[in-house]
């Protein structure tokens, strides 16, 4: 016999290992890879989602595109009530606090969001449109869920408005709007612009656009030459686009307090045609590299520096894209550091960003190249900056799209939450159909076209449910000879009026089956977003559902 002490604790002993043992039974079973999200195989590209594997759906970017159809007539619904005209946004003034005038004083920064078509690959994988463009900003769509205490699960579209920004639509639309800054430079003035967003946004495709259009407008009154920098910053590594060899330059901080690159090749342009042709040079020159999430991502951030005479300035600035853990998953390791460059210098931005917002005393510009280069572009009390955010309406981009507006919207100053509504969505599903769901009026219409040789007296508040329920016996009681012989048909005559309404009620319930297969087939099988990233489009379709 142990001492109570020695007794009580060992009990105590055993009881915590029998704890132990039953936590990781369950913990076991949990991790089985028949209920893990990503086995094995799915990481080799070898898994068959299409199968009946137990392999439960608890990816959200999943479970969005699952319940795409539903969420679509919300947005489609949400859109023609609310249709979108493209408009130009005046230079001095406009929606919001995305433009305007406060204190008597133009605001000098601006934020523009362009979202990109929704591809054809992303439809064919059951993604909807999750940006809706209106009068007063941007609309941002998701499709969740809640529960409710009185039916349960119910689903939910969640609509974010952004009213503090401007949309642009077309490469017009968009080149209207930013054209503003490039008449500040020609009046002798500083202006940017810089395009963020996530990989495969458009952004390097609206900075072409810029590198078109541009030019024929600084032309358009002058004749007199303008000088061209152009260079790339990989890391905090910064090299010349305009040199043949694209040897590394440096970044130094100048008399004006200024960051300026050093040991570059400054080339003159006379003519519109000139300086397109060197824009385009330095871009093809770019560090570009294909990745899953896009076939020609740019691996650099890309500074078009365009100096006029009187001078103005013009700084055109192609960010790359910001990637997420689903874009890089299948990323070499080149690809991989790569990526954590990128995100570390917009992550230093972001806090740039932050940090002029607040008024903060230390503002970190110095910790990345990037960061350097746009200081005086953010913070100069006379150079107009403005923003193109560039966002993809996929629904499994949601998160990056709703990190780029609140990042790019820092710029600013205050930050306010998207005012966000709540709307329930509700599936019309099968609408049964059939002799059970007839009225009156239309149980006679329908025995008026069948060849029966007798008259159906149906009563006033007779229906067809009613009437279904009716046995031969009482049926034989309402089918007469004629509408002017009340004498009863023989019971053979009357079986046919009942089985003609068996048949019509088999006839019903096979239609409404084969609706209800049909839209259980036409859900998404998606279960894990894993492979989105893992092979990207050479040169992608844009769908013809939804969008502008």
């Amino acid at each position: 016999m142990l001492p109570g002490g020695i007794r009580r604790g060992w009990l105590l002993f055993n009881r915590g290992r029998q704890q132990v043992s039953s936590a990781k039974t369950l913990f076991d079973g949990f991790i089985h890879p028949e209920n893990m999200l990503v086995t094995e195989k799915s990481r080799r590209g070898d898994a068959d989602w299409s199968s009946s594997d137990k392999v439960p759906s608890l990816d959200k970017r999943a479970r969005r595109i699952v319940n795409a159809r539903l969420v679509t007539k919300g947005v489609r619904a949400f859109r023609a009530a609310n249709p979108f005209v493209p408009k130009v946004h005046e230079a001095d003034s406009g929606a919001n606090s995305g433009g305007g005038k406060e204190n008597g004083k133009a605001l000098l920064h601006r934020v523009f969001v362009r979202p990109r078509p929704l591809f054809q690959h992303e439809a064919e994988r059951g993604e909807y449109d999750c940006i809706s463009c209106v009068d007063n900003g941007i609309m941002i769509h998701e499709g969740s869920s809640k529960m409710s205490f009185r039916i349960g699960e119910v689903k939910i579209l969640k609509n974010r408005l952004y009213s503090n920004v401007l949309p642009v639509v077309t490469d017009d639309n968009m080149y209207a709007n930013i054209s503003y800054l490039v008449d500040r430079a020609k009046r002798g003035k500083s202006s940017s612009v810089f395009m963020f967003g996530m990989t495969g946004s458009g952004k390097t495709y609206n900075t072409n656009i810029l590198h078109t259009r541009v030019p024929v407008n600084l032309f358009a009154a002058d004749t007199c030459p303008i000088k061209l920098i152009a260079y790339e910053l990989v890391g905090n590594k910064c090299y010349d686009l305009l040199s043949d060899s694209k040897p590394e330059v440096f970044l130094r901080v100048g008399p004006d307090k200024n960051t300026h690159v050093c040991g570059n090749v400054t080339l003159t342009a006379t003519t519109p045609s000139e300086l397109q042709q060197l824009l385009s040079n330095a871009a093809k020159s770019r560090e570009t590299t294909a990745t899953g999430a896009n076939a020609t991502s740019s691996r650099s951030h890309a500074v078009y520096e365009v100096h006029l005479q009187n001078k103005g300035k013009l700084l055109l600035v192609d960010l790359a894209g910001n990637e997420g853990n689903i874009e890089t998953m299948f990323h070499t390791k080149e690809q991989m550091a790569q990526a954590a460059d990128i995100n570390t210098s917009l992550s230093t931005l972001k806090a740039c960003l932050h940090a002029v917002a607040v008024g903060a005393k230390h503002v970190p510009f110095r910790e990345s190249a990037l960061t350097r280069v746009l200081q005086s572009a953010l913070t100069s009390p006379s150079c107009a900056t403005a923003v193109l955010a560039c966002v993809s309406p996929a629904c499994s981009h949601l998160e990056l799209t709703l990190g780029t507006l609140n990042s790019s919207l820092k710029l600013l100053g205050k930050v306010t939450k998207p005012k966000m509504e709540e709307i329930v969505l509700r599936e019309a599903g099968v609408k049964q159909k059939g002799p059970t769901k007839w009225d009156r009026e239309t149980l006679i219409s329908w025995f008026q076209k069948q060849k029966f040789g007798c008259h159906l007296d149906i009563p006033e508040s007779m229906t067809g449910a009613k009437f279904m329920k009716l046995n031969l016996i009482r049926l034989n009681q309402h089918c007469k000879i004629s509408k002017t012989n009340d004498q009863q048909v023989s019971r053979a005559k009357a079986n046919l009026v009942f089985q003609g309404l068996r048949e019509e009620a088999k006839k019903a319930a096979a239609r409404d089956l084969a609706l209800r297969q049909q839209l259980k087939e036409e859900k998404s099988k998606v279960v894990t977003s894993v492979d989105f990233a893992k092979k990207a489009t050479r040169k992608p379709v844009v769908s013809s559902a939804g969008g502008y």
